[in-house]
């Protein structure tokens, strides 16, 4: 009969960073030369308090950065994980008809500082005149619903010139 596994404080250790890293539990076991129901029976407490206090230092780091405004980043993940932002929304629902302008990409499929870069477009035409030109504003939402080319919606709803 092979000898009781008595756990070390090292391996304590060990298996709780392992488990805070997300390692499996299977390959924690197996670095530890020891079965899968060894490691939940001996190290349970280790296994479950490794992920909760990784996951504690990571929501502590994020919260900092997306609460001291050094991280945009940061803080639209917050507000999408925590309270309920999406980047898409029913137009249809909230607009009625809208058009849908041809060779404009997704907001999906757009960085969040090209994101802001278009938000700083819909300025103001005074702010836009002081940045230098408002012929790159766009927005998308109109009451006709056909497809429209940018060309198209800038003669229609562009800025007007003098």
């Amino acid at each position: 009969m092979p000898p009781k596994f008595e756990p070390t404080d090292e391996q304590r250790k060990l298996v709780k960073t392992l488990s805070g890293f997300g390692i499996p539990q299977v390959d924690i076991a197996t670095h530890l030369e020891i079965d899968p129901t060894t490691l939940r029976r001996h190290f349970r407490r280790e296994l479950d308090r490794g992920m909760i206090e990784a996951n504690v230092k990571v929501a502590q780091s994020l919260f900092q950065m997306a609460t001291t405004g050094k991280n945009v980043a940061a803080a639209i993940f917050w507000m999408k994980a925590r309270a309920q932002w999406r980047e898409k929304h029913d137009a249809e629902q909230a607009f009625g008809q809208v058009a849908v302008i041809s060779r404009v990409p997704l907001a999906a499929d757009l960085t969040d500082d090209e994101l802001a870069r278009i938000a700083c477009q819909g300025m103001d035409d005074e702010h836009a005149a002081r940045r230098g030109s408002a012929a790159g504003r766009r927005s998308h939402v109109v009451g006709d619903a056909h497809e429209m080319t940018p060309e198209e919606w800038n003669e229609r709803f562009g800025p007007k010139k003098p």
